[in-house]
């Protein structure tokens, strides 16, 4: 019988420990975003920024701390492929990647630069192994905290307009038909936006009035099967008319984004309507106006997205108006 010595045992991979963290966090945030109850919540800090900084931080854990590139490079391609993910497995909506994408990358490299930080300051001090696990596990499981509090403690309401105007050659008589029913849009008609052709918003197609006890209701369609009503609340011939926005069904959230809904509990599109203004050359101006409500921590940036969102709708919407005027 042989007398060689026994071979140690191969310790685990040095890295396993960390992929298993990153897997256990993206699990449980999956289950948090794309659970029953998950709603106001994705606005908040938590959502925007601490999860995807702590998303960062477990990148950090599993990559070659001695290239700085990689504390850009890696967590950017993590997001990216994270998001894809969620758009494939989850049908997350273009728009909601759109929205979160810039402040996940912007918070995960922050999370991996800290990373970065905290192990050459752990490894100065020789203390890096015996931190390294409770990292791991804290920032895993604080976010999901965090995110949990913050829905106890739901933002306020504020309410915000989106106006956009266009000139015309005509008076208001003349335009007015054209504002109270816009029936039969086809597919060249109107401009080209950002909301429309690059995230995918669907065109109107028509908008016709019909009457509920009495009341004009402007039905209107858009392409995909979206469908909404603008129910007219007052209007003055030749002037404005003015109407609050009704969603009789999902079609418009379902297209668009599941967690954006316009009669939500982040988001309300309330009201808009139509007001006509001669022009001293004796041209009409004709003005678009969108109101709506929204719950966020990040009233800045939420606003910024709704002015190109809501604009854009508005300027093609008024483009096609300007294009059968004209023709």
């Amino acid at each position: 019988m042989s007398d060689e010595p026994k071979r140690p045992a191969e310790n685990p991979p040095r890295h396993m420990p960390r992929f298993i963290a990153i897997g256990v966090f993206c699990s449980v945030v999956a289950l948090m975003v794309y659970g029953p109850d998950f709603g106001v919540e994705w606005g908040g800090i938590a959502m925007l920024f601490g999860i995807p900084f702590a998303f960062g931080m477990l990148i950090g854990e599993a990559i070659d701390r001695d290239e700085l590139m990689g504390c850009f490079v890696w967590p950017t391609i993590s997001i990216v492929a994270l998001l894809f993910i969620a758009y494939l497995i989850f049908g997350e909506g273009v728009l909601c990647i759109a929205m979160v994408m810039p402040l996940w990358i912007v918070a995960a490299i922050g999370g991996t630069l800290t990373s970065l930080w905290n192990h050459k300051r752990l490894t100065s001090r020789k203390e890096e192994n015996d931190h390294n696990h409770l990292n791991l596990a804290a920032w895993t499981i604080i976010p999901t905290f965090l995110v949990v509090a913050e829905t106890a403690l739901p933002p306020s309401w504020t309410e915000r307009e989106v106006i956009r105007e266009i000139t015309v050659t005509g008076t208001p008589a003349d335009v007015w038909p054209h504002l109270v029913e816009i029936r039969d849009i086809r597919p060249d008609e109107g401009r080209w936006t950002f909301s429309h052709d690059l995230l995918g918003i669907p065109r109107p197609v028509d908008a016709r009035i019909e009457f509920d006890r009495g009341t004009p209701v402007r039905k209107a369609k858009w392409a995909d099967g979206v469908r909404f009503e603008e129910h007219v609340v007052s209007q003055q011939i030749g002037k404005e008319m003015q109407w609050r926005f009704v969603f009789p069904d999902n079609s418009l959230q379902n297209h668009t984004d599941k967690h954006i809904s316009p009669n939500g509990e982040s988001l309300r599109i309330l009201s808009g309507g139509y007001a006509l203004k001669m022009t001293a050359d004796g041209r009409t101006s004709i003005r678009l106006t969108t109101r709506y409500a929204m719950r966020t921590r990040l009233p800045g940036y939420m606003e910024w997205w709704g002015e190109r969102l809501l604009g854009d709708v508005q300027n093609n919407v008024l483009q096609v108006i300007a294009g059968r005027i004209a023709s």
